[in-house]
């Protein structure tokens, strides 16, 4: 049975073989409570969990994950070639202003080498959590915890057409610790409903360069490559951002790879003392002083406060929000820099904080020496800083609060907004983006200016049918009345492939084809913590950018690329219908007057419990 469940499982997600055969072969020692209340912690990201059946608890030997990482390598190289040229390089282009402009990378000259990356000891707990599903009251995770270390060959060739010369990447280097969840059990392959990873901080990420120049500029353009390729491993699996695949077709996406955070984490950063100065005096008008900002990152996630200018006891008194899904693990690594407008910023010091030491922290402002770059402190200052930590309430329904109460008040809420996709949607011309924006009412920013910028899905791009409607028409009755044929004899669909010649993805989107309109698909989410007002809004509008080549392209330039944006729909929803709502969710379908063009969203309130000296 468990060489078929693992042949299914494999034929349908080669990746997961590896997973499930360590859970299957491997065989460890149990760990102590304490350990397992360390994994317990990482499982459940939105509430407590209570132990399951501990048959899975202990240490793996990950070899045979191993095994299976080298066979799916090449695998991973395409997806690896897709990031760098798709999102990273064009990142860099920007980052770099001009000198990007000439920067090209050749394609055929990229890869991720023969070395894979290698797991160490894999430990793994087994455990429950409550949710507000009826049907499935108590949703079973999996957690596998082990360090990941990779050294490999990486091959990327650019060339530099303003210096005249090339330069490319030799060796890449990375070790972290990462957390997969196998979310959902099932009692037959592939046995979960989805699976995600992340890890909880920034991974260890160096690159090696080589180049046939050597000229002033190249340390710019190596910094740029380091600092992009770092920000997107951090956007993309660095907790609260995280990475997964649905193994399930009858999952709900958000309910197994979105989990919600644990609590929200108020930093209040109040004010520094005897800063370095960095700016130099200026015709002996003042004093050598700096403009000191803070950069405070948690995980994949950096805020920073506005800046305060020629003052080295600065008072900032600004209200930082992180949302927080592993507050045991979790740490701020905590910056300060002097902002300077003409050459780079001076970093001025720093220090690193658990996050479950702040949150136990009296009430008053704690004071943190700060550390230079060597890590010695004494002589970079002192920094002042106040937490207040609120958990989510998973299974307490919101309750609706009068308007103007303060936010130290048991008012605050968690809005998560999951936009799946949008139908009917006019496809017209080749390179037009797509996008939903979300904007709340009563909404507190996670840090100054925040709150007045919307949230927003990925842009999407999508590609007009090349078919004009008369031609499509005639093809999907063409294929209806050979689909009748093939029902009637109760053919297969490997033959209804082979007799009709097409792919089964043809067949199916033949068959649901309208005019020249399709479907644009997200599966991306956004989140407010909000305060309770009776009259609450959430605004939802789905947006399009017809591409400069149609539009004008110096029109384009001139606003700032948004010529040709317009709003194709707009929608409000009422935050009191979530609060009424049964368990605060709803699942809406969101039209528009007779226009067939609709939305699909799941919205979900949660209240936030009292601040707490304490992680439950």
């Amino acid at each position: 049975l468990h060489r078929k469940a693992h042949f299914e499982a494999s034929r349908r997600h080669p990746a997961m073989l590896g997973m499930f055969s360590a859970c299957y072969h491997g065989g460890g020692s149990n760990e102590s409570n304490e350990s397992g209340a360390h994994h317990q912690e990482l499982v459940f990201p939105n509430s407590v969990a209570k132990e399951a059946d501990e048959s899975w608890r202990g240490s793996y030997d990950p070899k045979f994950v191993n095994g299976m990482m080298q066979a799916v390598w090449p695998k991973i190289g395409e997806f690896a070639k897709h990031i760098a040229l798709e999102v990273v390089l064009p990142a860099v282009k920007k980052q770099l202003g001009d000198l990007g402009n000439s920067v090209s990378v050749e394609d055929e000259s990229f890869s991720i080498g023969n070395a894979a990356a290698h797991f160490g000891e894999m430990h793994i707990t087994d455990t429950t959590q409550p949710t507000t599903d009826v049907e499935h009251p108590d949703m079973k995770v999996m957690t596998i915890r082990s360090q990941v270390t990779w050294e490999g060959d990486l091959t990327a060739k650019a060339k530099v057409r303003a210096l005249n010369s090339t330069m490319g990447v030799t060796k890449v280097r990375l070790k972290g610790h990462l957390v997969m969840e196998l979310v959902g059990s099932l009692k037959k392959p592939p046995f979960f409903e989805g699976v995600r990873a992340c890890f909880i901080h920034p991974p260890e990420f160096s690159l090696d360069f080589h180049s046939d120049f050597n000229v002033e500029k190249v340390p710019m353009i190596q910094d740029a490559i380091l600092t992009v390729a770092r920000e997107q491993l951090a956007k993309r699996l660095v907790t609260p951002h995280s990475m997964g695949i649905m193994l399930s077709k009858e999952a709900d996406v958000f309910r197994i790879l979105k989990p919600r955070p644990r609590g929200v984490l108020r930093l209040t950063v109040c004010r520094a003392e005897k800063l370095l100065a960095k700016d130099r005096a200026v015709f002996m008008v003042r004093g050598a002083t700096s403009d000191p900002f803070v950069k405070v990152r948690c995980g994949g996630m950096q805020l920073q406060t506005q800046v305060v200018n020629n003052n080295q006891n600065p008072t900032f008194d600004c209200d930082l929000r992180f949302p927080i899904h592993h507050p045991r693990e979790s740490f701020l690594e905590v910056e300060v820099w002097d902002r300077d407008r003409v050459k780079a910023n001076d970093f001025l010091g720093k220090i690193a904080i658990k996050v479950e030491n702040l949150i136990s922290a009296g009430d008053g402002d704690a004071p943190y020496e700060l550390e230079d770059e060597h890590g010695v402190r004494g002589s970079s200052g002192t920094l002042f800083l106040r937490a207040e930590w609120r958990e989510l309430q998973l299974l307490t329904p919101p309750i609706e609060m009068p308007t103007g109460s303060s936010e130290s008040s048991s008012t605050l809420s968690h809005l998560f907004v999951g936009v799946y996709d949008a139908k009917h949607v006019p496809i017209n011309h080749p390179g037009t983006k797509y996008w939903v924006e979300a904007q709340c009412t009563d909404r507190l920013g996670l840090m100054p200016g925040d709150k007045e910028k919307p949230r927003m899905t990925p842009k999407v791009m999508k590609k007009p049918r090349t078919q004009s409607k008369e031609e499509l028409e005639e093809e999907k009755r063409a294929l209806d009345e050979k689909l009748e044929v093939c029902k009637k004899y109760k053919m297969t669909d490997q033959d209804k492939e082979k007799v009709l010649g097409l792919p089964p993805e043809k067949i199916i989107s033949l068959t649901k084809a309208d005019d020249l309109e399709t479907t644009v698909t997200w599966n991306y989410n956004v989140e407010f913590f909000i305060q309770h007002n009776p009259d609450g809004v959430l605004d939802l509008a789905l947006k399009q950018q017809i591409p400069d080549a149609i539009t004008g392209g110096i029109a384009g330039i001139v606003s700032g690329g948004k010529y040709g944006q317009t709003t194709l729909h707009a929608w409000k929803v009422n935050i009191k219908d979530l609060v009424q709502a049964d368990h605060g969710t709803l699942m809406k379908v969101l039209r528009v007057g007779n226009s067939p063009t609709m939305l699909h969203v799941r919205l979900q309130l949660r209240s936030v419990g009292s601040p707490t000296r304490q992680v439950n």
